[in-house]
């Protein structure tokens, strides 16, 4: 989100399950953050987000509970970055105007790992397993809509549309290895 009239980009911290919120500013560089599209918290102190400022887009990481945050690495593209997650602090993925990147040494260097072809085809991911994971999203339009879910079963490294669904699909969930919902 964005702190009110200050245009810095925010997250909100709870330590208390939810009676009461901190709000804490994600500030990466020089030019302030100004839009936080997804967070991901690894741990209580190592907390992962997706970020857009002025001047650039990207992900960054507190470790440190959100008190401070560090810039991840060089993207070779230029896009609003939204899904996000990390296996461990070495190995994560981020979504990008439909595609897929992939960093094994901890955000310093990231490589796609899967290329789409349409307009923001995907944009969320998770794993359901160290080897078994999913991306799924849309495009919603004046024209109609699109988009699809991409699986990979090797960690990260291959993934492959579901050609069983490409639909808009603007939320997923998994209820066990077989048994699926996608809305």
């Amino acid at each position: 989100g964005v702190d009110g009239g200050a245009g810095v980009g925010v997250i909100a911290k709870t330590v208390d399950g939810g009676a009461s919120w901190q709000k804490i500013p994600v500030d990466v560089g020089s030019t302030p953050t100004t839009i936080i599209r997804n967070v991901f918290a690894k741990s209580v102190d190592t907390v992962y987000a997706t970020y857009h400022s002025y001047v650039d887009y990207g992900v960054c990481v507190s470790k440190d509970g959100g008190g401070t945050w560090s810039k991840l690495g060089y993207f070779t593209a230029n896009a609003a970055y939204s899904g996000l997650f990390f296996k461990d602090t070495r190995e994560g993925f981020v979504c990008g105007s439909g595609d897929i990147y992939q960093t094994k040494d901890g955000g310093n260097t990231w490589n796609t790992v899967f290329d789409y072809d349409g307009l923001d085809g995907v944009g969320l991911l998770f794993f359901t397993s160290n080897r078994v994971g999913y991306a799924y999203g849309c495009f919603i339009g004046d024209h109609g809509s699109f988009g699809g879910i991409v699986k990979t079963t090797d960690g990260g490294d291959v993934w492959a549309e579901l050609p069983s669904m490409r639909e808009a699909v603007t939320c997923l969930a998994g209820a066990d290895v077989s048994v699926g919902y996608a809305l």
